[in-house]
């Protein structure tokens, strides 16, 4: 798992409330996301409030029907989708499940994610196939990419540059259908304690802004009762206009332990390393993995390694704080050397299952010859 990459996931639909005993859900959730961003001596500064609203029902033999809409304020924004400074307001979700033993089937408007998020984590309209057998789990799906709530981004990490710069889909000159996206996952557990997935991706662009075909086979399990591994080898094939096909191979792989004391508290960490050999500077981003790149989550990583550690602190004295921080180094395939490095940390503290609060700190480009850059994060989150 990424440091925060799944902190951006909604908290609403694990918090809903019941309407009796009719099998209606509903619940409410306010965010906040301010930045504030350190770069070439000049402060910038971006507040986005945001109101989600969501429904759920459980309908008869099993059938589930879910609904979300997401009202935002953005101001000093850029984003790719809304050009302009104001409010607006987007079904984000509004999908049905309907189990056929042994076939679950869902369709609708719903938010496709794998793993850390960097490669595929995006709202589409779409469906998807469930197949549970034994130790095997199946899953296939394709849809369109929905552009009124699409990120132009590649994930949803903690950075500003997710909600102002960047527009990776290039999504704004494009029309409902242009973005196409196929895919299946295979997952299978063995020897108790691990399990392999393999996950198969096709997206379809217009004018070949940017097609892709991934293949990704991971494993994760126990090494032993507190130490856990990750690894993953991936290939993928990107495609832009004007050049032939870029094949890219990459390499992840982490280990992680846990260690408590009832004194202390609980304490974690984990040491990672990542490899992509690139071709005509195609990027490569590993689909499960554990690695998160910050600011650099635009640009993956190219024909460089990257070596990182990650922490995780919970004191004895309150369960409700955790402390996070990460450091990485990146260094040129070619001759070793250091290109760049980024510190974060990050506090959170959940004061309940519906109130939760964080502050994250990055610093990039400690050393090496790169401008140095600093960013604040606080985020809100409160639900009804």
């Amino acid at each position: 798992m990424s440091v925060w990459s799944r902190d951006c996931k909604s908290l609403l639909f694990s918090n809903l409330n019941s309407l009796g005993d009719t099998g209606l859900y509903y619940g409410a959730e306010l965010r906040s996301q301010y930045y504030l961003v350190d770069e070439s001596d000049e402060l910038d500064s971006i507040f986005i409030p945001s109101a989600a609203f969501g429904l759920q029902y459980e309908a008869p033999r099993d059938i589930f029907l879910q609904f979300e809409g997401l009202a935002r304020w953005k101001d000093n924004v850029h984003d790719c989708p809304y050009s302009e400074d104001g409010a607006y307001f987007n079904v984000r979700q509004a999908w049905a499940e309907i189990p056929l033993d042994p076939l679950t089937i869902r369709f609708g408007r719903m938010n496709i994610a794998f793993g850390n998020q960097l490669v595929l984590d995006n709202w589409f309209d779409s469906a998807e196939l469930f197949l549970s057998i034994k130790k095997f789990d199946v899953s296939l799906f394709g849809g369109v990419l929905a552009k009124d709530v699409a990120r132009g981004t590649s994930s949803c990490q903690h950075e500003i540059v997710y909600e102002n710069e960047m527009c990776w889909t290039k999504i704004c000159k494009t029309d409902w259908g242009d973005h196409k996206l196929l895919g299946a996952t295979l997952s299978y557990s063995f020897l108790k304690s691990h399990r392999q997935k393999l996950f198969l991706m096709r997206q379809d662009t217009p004018h070949k802004s940017r097609n892709s075909d991934i293949a990704s086979l991971y494993l994760n399990g126990k090494l032993i009762s507190n130490l856990n591994y990750f690894v993953e080898m991936a290939y993928q094939q990107h495609e832009t206009p004007g050049s032939s096909p870029a094949d890219t191979i990459g390499f992840s792989g982490m280990v992680k332990g846990h260690f408590r004391s009832e004194r202390a508290g609980l304490f974690q960490a984990g040491l990672g390393y990542l490899y992509g050999e690139k071709d005509e500077n195609k990027p490569f981003g590993p689909i499960y993995g554990s690695l998160w790149l910050g600011e650099r989550q635009l640009y993956m990583a190219t024909e460089d390694r990257v070596l990182y550690v990650e922490t995780e602190f919970v004191p004895a004295f309150s369960e409700h704080l955790k402390l996070k921080t990460l450091y990485y180094l990146q260094f040129s395939r070619e001759d070793g050397s250091l290109e760049s490095d980024e510190l974060d940390v990050g506090l959170s503290f959940k004061a309940s299952d519906k109130r939760r609060f964080w502050i994250v700190y990055s610093l990039l480009n400690i050393q090496g010859d790169l401008e140095r850059k600093q960013q604040i994060k606080l985020e809100t989150r409160l639900i009804f």
